[in-house]
């Protein structure tokens, strides 16, 4: 099967159950509403509105792509955690399960950093001037790497739900 195969097949799957829907949804609501409020907290007099305002259409469809991504790579790791859980193969799932989120959310981070107000907001804290620079001249090189990451998360995540995978032992 080729790379979109693979994960339209597996996301099939996992949105074969109206409780996964439902979670798409409100995860990739909760993920949008985190990566704009970040700049919020951490700016000081910073608003919601005020922040909103800075976005361009550019960033919405970013964040939005984003945060659909990431969801679905958290709710196919889920899925992958609870038919092993029932399988009793809690400890090697944890470990795995936990990696592969981690890194989907990581993603999100990175591009949420690549707006350049949120940069202010993430790199204020961890950078310099020079730092912010560098990101608002490579957003888009930034923001390509970022969903890269997380649709390959997507592609072995997938490749564990269809059973494809050699090392995951999965258990049918």
């Amino acid at each position: 099967m080729t790379f979109f195969k693979i994960i339209v097949s597996a996301i099939k799957i996992i949105l074969a159950k109206w409780t996964y829907r439902v979670a798409l949804v409100v995860l990739s609501i909760l993920l949008v509403t985190l990566y704009i409020s970040v700049p919020v907290i951490t700016i000081p007099g910073n608003t919601f509105i005020f922040q909103l305002s800075l976005y361009t259409p550019t960033d919405f469809v970013l964040f939005v792509l984003l945060s659909i991504t990431t969801s679905l790579l958290i709710l196919l790791q889920v899925f992958i955690f609870s038919r092993l859980r029932k399988e009793k193969q809690n400890s090697k799932v944890i470990a795995q399960g936990g990696v592969g989120i981690f890194s989907g959310l990581l993603a999100g981070v990175v591009t949420s950093v690549t707006c350049v107000p949120c940069a202010i907001g993430f790199l204020g804290i961890f950078g310099s001037v020079g730092t912010i620079l560098i990101v608002s001249e490579y957003q888009s090189y930034f923001a390509t790497a970022a969903i890269i990451l997380v649709l390959l998360g997507i592609y072995y995540t997938s490749l564990r739900v269809m059973g494809y995978c050699k090392t995951c032992n999965i258990v049918e």
